[in-house]
């Protein structure tokens, strides 16, 4: 995983967004046990403390559920999985609309682009 320190971004909330992402696209379905926080820390370089905050916060958030003495797992909740996905995905977009904005193109220009860019996905 590549940090952004400079971004502002706390490296939890970094992490956060790095499992929501690896649920979303299913690389962790539902139901599934999340590797320990010490193996998530040291595959990341990270002190425990700062994945333990993140995996608290995606319990929270309910995306994952911590199972005394069996460990923690995503949520078996598909639908929720689901609208995890589409709200991230808003997001990006939005993301990517501001970055174009910037450069100057108007919304028609984007979904020209748009539509161009799945057209040479498929070729």
């Amino acid at each position: 995983m590549a940090y952004d320190f400079t971004s502002g971004i706390p490296l939890y909330r970094q992490i956060i967004t790095l499992f929501e992402q690896k649920i979303c696209a299913g690389e962790y379905g539902p139901g599934q046990e999340l590797p320990p926080v010490r193996e998530v820390a040291m595959l990341y370089a990270v002190n425990p403390n700062t994945v333990q905050k993140a995996f608290a916060e995606l319990d929270r958030l309910g995306v994952t559920e911590t199972r005394r003495t069996t460990g923690r797992f995503v949520t078996t909740d598909s639908a929720f999985i689901d609208a995890l996905r589409e709200q991230n995905a808003k997001e990006e977009i939005k993301r990517s609309m501001a970055t174009l904005a910037k450069l100057g193109l108007d919304q028609k220009t984007m979904k020209k682009l748009w539509l161009e860019c799945q057209e040479e996905k498929h070729d």
